[in-house]
């Protein structure tokens, strides 16, 4: 891949998950359009920079970036929204650099609910976390306690935020 098309895929990437952040900031939702959107140039210049090498890169990044976060959606603790994003930047990015901005995003995303739980406004999460603890140490089997309606651990933040960050420290990464 030449140096100016390298550079054309990592601002498109960057434009997209940074305009998926702002408005999952403001809204907590990741528009459709914009995700079909970026899906849509991620493929077109994927093929008209790399023909169908680039188609390949585009189906791995996606496939992956779907893969890395559909386990979240299952469990409820992201949204539709951040998978498709994820699967749209992986478009652009290709296989190795998605695995790299996924896990990047999980654990940037990790960081983010711990600081959450340590110091968010609402009712602290620690004793509902101690009765699953003890639960677990009495019976031999765990058990899960949803957040109450006032805890800190019931809020939810734009996952696209993390999304974003992911992606920049793997971009960073690539040009390493």
């Amino acid at each position: 891949m030449t140096p100016s098309a390298q550079i054309v895929l990592m601002m498109a990437v960057l434009a997209l998950v940074t305009a998926a952040a702002v408005i999952d900031w403001r809204s907590r939702r990741i528009p459709n359009l914009l995700v079909l959107g970026g899906m849509l140039a991620g493929f077109a210049l994927q093929a008209g920079f790399n023909g169908l090498d680039g188609v390949q890169a585009a189906l791995g990044g996606w496939a992956l970036g779907f893969a890395l976060l559909i386990p979240g959606y299952a469990l409820g603790q992201t949204g539709a929204g951040d998978v498709k994003l994820m699967a749209s930047a992986g478009i652009f990015l290709g296989p190795a650099t998605t695995l790299v901005a996924g896990v990047s995003s999980i654990l940037v995303g990790a960081l983010v609910a711990l600081l959450i739980a340590l110091f968010g406004r609402g009712a602290n999460p620690w004793r509902r976390y101690g009765n699953m603890l003890r639960c677990l140490l009495a019976t031999g089997k765990a058990a899960y306690l949803p957040p109450h309606a006032g805890e800190v651990m019931a809020l939810s933040f734009p996952y696209a935020v993390a999304i974003a960050a992911g992606t920049v420290l793997a971009l960073y990464w690539s040009l390493m």
